[in-house]
């Protein structure tokens, strides 16, 4: 209680009025707060020197300097005003952690942190950087900021978001190992895919003539190899050489009229080289050498065979122009040589080729052997090759495909396999016309395994069609053109309509008819021959052929025979005709034979005999028996070919 003197002096008079008070919520003191310093209590009452303790903490993620509690008085200031008088503590920041702060240590898969001694406390930001495992890469940027973030009084901990890391694709072309492929190994697929960690199987192949040693198929890994790469691990197989068979391999066993093999056990796979020796039956001799180097030659995947071509052997002369054998072809058989010589026991080789759209079945050059077949008659003998007929696609195909300016196609649906060869027709659009002809021989080409396509050159446009300033109103080119506008317009016209459209057009067009070598005015019966040659003339044209015969034969018709120049097929023409043949000619019934008048004559194929008559006699062997004188006859006598006398005979026998 507080005591006021009101009047009087020593003995005067005294007042009292109620205490003041420290005020907790208003003094200045314990409420003057330091950066993240918070009071944690509140209620403290006292009055002129009294004591009371005020308590204090920080905000998340600082703590206290010194203690939280601190004592406080209360303290007069002047007449009737009393504070609390005392310190309040300070608070710091916390230092992050950041090797063990959950954060920033928290990693997806295939992630790695890439530094570390990130240092900084409470509101503090710093870079964490990070990468990926071998064959990962990042979703983002490598370098993170975080910032030192308060949890709770006296502890901060580092936030913020680590990236995450994605495989990467491995690439089937261009990765090493899956492409290193050992001497005559080949991959066989293709188009395999895969991210890190992932499998795939790769095929491979060995060129023709050596195998595989293991599984065409091989399983590779997609591995990591540093950031952001990964490659196909594996290992391909390697191919070995086959060994060719020298007792079943066909071509050195192949062997000509009277030749023999006298050796044997030659041993090599593909690449090799081996001699085959050779020799003759008795009576013949080689027509070169008797060693031969063969080549073991790789045929097909896993087959190889020796390749090369053994001797021949020599010895009535055959005749390559007229024997049966060699000039019996089958259908689009064609001899390509010719002047083959020998004599009986002999081989030739002669050599085929087909007509265009066919190939050979065998070896263009055969081995055939000069046989006799009778007294003073041998032929040539063996048996010509013969010809056949991986399809081509005219409609994908590059080469038909791929036109020029103002070019476009006129026909489809050609058909062929390997060595065949079709005709692809072309035409221009309006006022443009064809540079070359407008049918094109394309031929099926192998390109690569059991894949050919169709190769050739289509023909270019040019200019317009004013050749003669009436090229539009010829039939071929308004066919032509009539066609390809409904192609163009979209109309589903059946191919066989195009087609049919297109050929009308090139046959309209001029194509030359070729004397030499069209089948018709060559194709000659037996004992006929050409008299002439030299004919020209283009589709729609007539020519006149001659034809002669043979000694001892004459001509059943004209030997002036007109062709005519007539269309085959699209841009082809020959000669069309028949030659004349011949039969045997009769020099008897015909008294062609100039016999002498004391011969009698006999009519023989191709000639006549002529013998002398009784009490005559022939300067080469003809007999009689009569007498008389003997005088000379003038008359002399072609029988054969040999020239006689008769004379007349002076005695008898």
């Amino acid at each position: 209680m507080v005591f006021f003197r009101t009047k009087g002096g020593a003995g005067g008079q005294y007042d009292w009025s109620p205490p003041v008070l420290c005020d907790e919520t208003s003094d200045t003191q314990p409420n003057t707060l330091r950066s993240n310093v918070q009071r944690a209590d509140s209620s403290q009452t006292g009055s002129t020197g009294a004591t009371a303790t005020f308590t204090y903490t920080c905000d998340n993620g600082y703590s206290l300097n010194s203690a939280a509690a601190v004592t406080f008085s209360c303290t007069g200031d002047f007449l009737g005003v009393l504070t609390w008088k005392g310190t309040s503590p300070t608070c710091s920041a916390i230092t992050c952690d950041e090797t063990s702060d959950t954060q920033p240590n928290t990693l997806g898969s295939n992630v790695q942190r890439a530094d570390a001694s990130q240092t900084g406390s409470t509101g503090a930001t710093t870079t964490f950087t990070y990468t990926c495992d071998n064959g990962y890469s990042l979703d983002s940027a490598a370098a993170v900021t975080f910032s030192c973030t308060r949890d709770s009084y006296g502890t901060s901990t580092w936030k913020g978001t680590p990236p995450t890391c994605s495989a990467v694709s491995c690439d089937e072309t261009s990765n090493t190992q899956p492409n290193t492929l050992g001497s005559n190994v080949q991959r066989a697929d293709s188009s395999q895919t895969g991210s890190t960690g992932a499998t795939a199987t790769f095929t491979y192949t060995c060129d023709n003539g050596y195998s595989l040693n293991s599984a065409a198929a091989v399983t590779f890994s997609c591995t990591g190899d540093s950031l952001g790469v990964s490659t196909w691990k594996g290992t391909p197989p390697t191919c070995l050489a086959i060994t060719c068979d020298e007792t079943s391999d066909t071509q050195p066993n192949t062997l000509g009229s009277n030749v023999q093999r006298p050796d044997a056990s030659q041993t090599g796979s593909t690449g090799a080289t081996a001699t085959f020796t050779y020799t003759c039956n008795n009576g013949y001799s080689l027509d070169s050498a008797a060693a031969v180097t063969f080549s073991c030659t790789g045929d097909s995947y896993g087959t190889s065979t020796w390749k090369g071509t053994p001797p021949t052997c020599s010895a009535v002369t055959c005749d390559e122009t007229s024997d049966t054998q060699p000039n019996t072809l089958g259908s689009n058989v064609q001899r390509a040589d010719a002047s083959q010589t020998g004599s009986t026991g002999a081989t030739a080789t002669f050599t085929y080729t087909c007509d265009n759209g066919y190939s050979l079945d065998s070896a263009a050059a055969v081995t055939f052997s000069c046989t006799g077949d009778s007294y003073g008659t041998s032929t040539w003998k063996g048996a010509p090759s013969t010809c056949s007929a991986v399809l081509c696609d005219e409609t994908s195909d590059t080469q038909p495909n791929t036109l020029g300016s103002n070019v476009q196609r006129a026909d489809s649906s050609q058909t062929g396999s390997t060595g065949a060869t079709a005709t692809f027709t072309y035409i221009c659009d309006n006022r443009y016309s064809l540079d070359s002809a407008a049918a094109v021989t394309f031929s099926c080409t192998g390109d690569s395994l059991g894949v050919s396509t169709w190769k050739g050159t289509p023909p270019t446009c040019s200019g317009g069609l004013q050749t003669d300033g009436r090229a539009e109103k010829t039939v071929a080119v308004r066919c032509a053109r009539r066609a390809a506008r409904l192609k163009n317009q979209g109309h589903a016209l059946r191919t066989s309509y195009l087609f049919h459209i297109a050929l009308f057009c090139a046959l309209t067009a001029t194509v030359s008819c070729d004397e030499t070598s069209d089948i018709q005015p060559n194709t000659l019966g037996s004992n006929v021959q050409r008299a002439d040659s030299s004919q020209t003339g283009s589709t729609g044209a007539t020519a006149t052929f001659t034809y002669t015969y043979d000694n001892g034969y004459s001509l059943d018709s004209a030997a002036a025979v007109t062709f005519s120049c007539t269309g085959d097929s699209l841009g082809v023409s020959t000669w069309k005709g028949t030659s004349p043949t011949c039969s045997e000619k009769n020099e008897c019934t015909l008294s062609t034979h100039n016999c002498d008048p004391a011969a009698n004559y006999t009519n023989t194929v191709g000639s006549f005999v002529c013998n002398c008559t009784m009490g005559y006699f022939s300067t080469s062997g003809c007999h009689g028996v009569v007498g008389g004188d003997v005088s000379a006859l003038p008359g002399m006598v072609r029988g054969g070919g040999v020239m006689e006398v008769c004379l007349r005979r002076l005695w008898q026998t």
